[in-house]
């Protein structure tokens, strides 16, 4: 089989001089990407949720997230750390959040892809978008809940093009709950994405 290599480009980051005194983006078209390079992993990880496996710190760390709700692209009051892995077959990917208040955090049931009742401002919930052709028109959402509830949606038309809720990939996701927060571990097989075959992977996210 093929190897890859697979680099992550995140529109996170900012300019130092785009920001006010509280670190509030003021041009938000000034932002740019962060980059992200998946780390090549000869030992899978055990997907159970704890982040705690020696593999992981091999992983680069992504964090200084913005937040979307509710202060569009001010720095988040919860820290966020996220890891990526891969093998020859599945993507890998470690949510550490971390909360101040981890009593609070919310975790409700729902059915699969119930989107109004398991997530928006119901649960906390982590979620990642796969631009897989990074041709910024399609790709894949994946979203887990604090309470181990699944969202997967198919995007096409640059999003115009609607967002495909039955689509229904096979992954797996474990939530861990900790003394600072809550963590997850997803585990999501190449052969749900579309992608060309070149060596090097450049992939949106």
């Amino acid at each position: 089989m093929r190897k890859y290599i697979f680099t992550f480009l995140f529109v996170t980051s900012i300019f130092a001089d785009d920001t006010n005194s509280r670190g509030v983006v003021k041009d938000y078209t000034k932002l740019k990407f962060k980059v992200a390079t998946a780390v090549r992993t000869e030992k899978p990880p055990v997907i159970d949720g704890e982040i705690n496996e020696e593999i992981w710190s091999k992983a680069l760390l992504v964090d200084e997230f913005l937040q979307n709700e509710p202060y569009n692209l001010e720095p988040p009051t919860i820290e966020t750390e996220v890891r990526v892995l891969y093998d020859d077959k599945y993507l890998y990917l470690a949510y550490n959040n971390i909360d101040p208040n981890p009593d609070k955090i919310m975790a409700r049931r729902s059915r699969r892809d119930d989107w109004m009742a398991g997530f928006e401002s119901n649960s906390d919930w982590v979620g990642f978008g796969i631009d897989s052709r990074n041709d910024d028109k399609t790709g894949y959402w994946f979203a887990v809940n604090a309470a181990e509830v699944q969202v997967d949606v198919a995007i096409s038309g640059d999003g115009y093009g609607g967002f495909d809720g039955t689509w229904n990939a096979v992954w797996d996701s474990e939530v861990y709950f900790h003394d600072q927060g809550w963590s997850v571990e997803i585990r999501v097989p190449f052969n749900v994405f579309q992608y060309d075959k070149e060596r090097v992977q450049e992939w949106g996210v």
